[in-house]
Formats: structure tokens, C-alpha cells, sequence
């Protein structure tokens, strides 16, 4: 047997469980409650203050995200979500579990920076398995950009 059979399978395996590592870790940093400080969808921008977005938060905890809405009757959605952030853009599926889009996959990039997260999410399209390339939502493409902050306990 030569050593590149050897080898090879042995490496794979080490890519394999280093990327787990990898996610695993990504995870963690993702932990606790974010403030949806910012929208961009259709085009255009909308800030913390704007009434349909004030008081938004992802609060995430291990592989689950609860979105709790800005409006008074604080309805939450519920989702599921994995990374890999070995990717660039790092990847992000994000699974709703109530609501309309129940049972669907979301394909979405994100990127985190110290305290700020950006997601770019297919959210107003037929097929929600087209993971975009950039951070920016057009008039037309069915894009959605939420930028958090996360939400500093003292």
C-alpha cells in the first residue's frame, strides 16, 4: 500500500473534523441577544428608529435563533441555523420552523465584525436556496441585509 493511500484519507478525515472546529466555534461567537439596529431591503435603508423595525432582537442560542418583532404583540419566529465559515463570504442556512416560511432553508452569507453581525438573506424570492454573493439588497432581487449589534449585558 502506498503512503498517499494512507495519507490522503487521514487528511480528509483532519479537513473534515477541523472544519466542524471551525463551525463549532463560529457558534459560540454568535451567542446572546442582537438588536436589529439596521434593514436593507427593496433598495432601500431603514434605521433602528423606524417603527417597524424598533426594538427588534435575535437572541441565539446554540444552533437556535428566536426573532422577536418590534410591533406590541411581540410575536416571536422561531429558526434553526448552521454555518461555515470557511467560505467567503461565510455561509449561513438559516431554517424557519413557524410562521409562512415554515420548513424552509434560507441560503445567506454573513459576516461578523466585533459587535456587529451582517446577514444577507434571500427573503422575498420563489427559491430561498440562491445564496447571494454580496451585502447589499437591489430594488428587484428579494434581498434582505439586517445588521445587529450585539446587545452588551452589564
Amino acid at each position: 500500500m502506498s503512503r498517499i493511500s494512507v495519507v490522503l484519507p487521514i487528511f480528509f478525515v483532519c479537513t473534515l473534523v477541523a472544519g466542524a472546529d471551525d463551525a463549532i466555534a463560529e457558534v459560540k461567537r454568535l451567542q446572546g441577544e442582537w438588536q436589529l439596529v439596521e434593514i436593507q431591503t427593496k433598495g432601500k435603508t431603514v434605521s433602528k428608529d423606524d417603527d417597524g423595525i424598533k426594538g427588534m432582537k435575535f437572541i441565539i442560542k446554540d444552533n437556535n435563533m428566536d426573532v422577536t418583532t418590534a410591533k406590541a404583540d411581540g410575536k416571536e419566529r422561531k429558526k434553526t441555523f448552521q454555518v461555515n465559515p470557511s467560505k467567503s463570504p461565510k455561509e449561513m442556512d438559516i431554517t424557519s420552523l413557524d410562521g409562512q416560511e415554515k420548513g424552509q432553508t434560507a441560503a445567506c452569507i454573513y459576516k461578523l465584525e466585533k459587535n456587529k453581525l451582517t446577514i444577507c438573506m434571500p427573503y422575498f424570492v420563489k427559491d430561498p436556496s440562491l445564496r447571494p454573493t454580496e451585502f447589499k439588497a437591489g430594488e428587484d432581487d428579494g434581498l434582505m441585509v439586517p445588521v445587529l449589534e450585539r446587545v452588551m449585558k452589564n
